[in-house]
């Protein structure tokens, strides 16, 4: 099974989050995928705001590993 990552921005404190990026790369295990995921999730925070939006805004990152054909 193939996996694809999908990173979303969110605000807190109550959680609104919206998707921002479909990483365009196939995983090819779960684990693969996931672990992938922090470090993407990482560099995207850090490279996409800088720390007062951060702050000023509580962003974070959710994501997930969706298995390929399965809607996102």
């Amino acid at each position: 099974m193939k996996y694809l990552l999908i990173l979303y921005i969110c605000t807190l404190p109550q959680p609104y989050c919206e998707q921002t990026q479909v990483i365009n790369q196939e995983f090819a295990t779960y684990y693969d995928c996931i672990t992938k995921g922090y470090l993407h999730s990482y560099n995207y925070l850090t490279t996409m705001y800088d720390v007062d939006d951060i702050n000023n805004n509580k962003l974070a990152i959710k994501f997930s590993c969706k298995e390929m054909g399965e809607p996102a």
